[in-house]
């Protein structure tokens, strides 16, 4: 038999996510801005799956005054594997390197980087202060360019 005592919970979970699916959708046509002709299909550019309102801002636990330099995957500044972190992950945008906080603590540089979130995922040498940040870049001239900038870190909670 299809229908026991056991499957009652699931057939239920079921029918509830479709019909949430179903209306969720119907929800994001009625809040979109629609214009088109009779003969027109609409067209959202927010499908069912995206959520219909903004995620709230994380929880900022403590703002520092950094010095925040750059630095790219060039052997003359990293070990001898450039392209590995510390935390043993590979480079990319969006990573930065501190002394001072555990890896994982996602930051904000709001004067320089907007909203973005950036992570702590490498590590910079030993006599480097626990507040300077240094933001991981793609290319050598790119970091150079940066320079060195003076700004509010904002350390978010998870």
């Amino acid at each position: 038999m299809f229908l026991t005592r056991k499957t009652y919970p699931l057939i239920f979970m079921v029918v509830v996510g479709i019909i949430g699916v179903y209306f969720w959708h119907f929800q994001a046509i009625a809040e979109s801005d629609w214009s088109y002709t009779e003969h027109e299909v609409p067209m959202t550019s927010q499908s069912f799956l995206s959520p219909m309102a903004k995620l709230p801002s994380p929880d900022i636990s403590q703002k520092i005054a950094v010095v925040v330099t750059a630095y790219s995957s060039t052997p003359e500044e990293t070990d001898d594997t450039p392209f590995i972190t510390a935390a043993n992950t590979s480079v990319r945008s969006g990573i930065i390197a501190n002394n001072s906080l555990p890896f994982g603590t996602r930051v904000r540089l709001q004067e320089l980087f907007g909203d973005t979130v950036l992570e702590v995922e490498d590590r910079m040498h030993w006599r480097k202060a626990g507040n300077q940040v240094d933001v991981w870049l793609p290319s050598k001239e790119e970091a150079i360019c940066f320079g060195v900038k003076f700004t509010t870190m904002e350390i978010l909670s998870n």
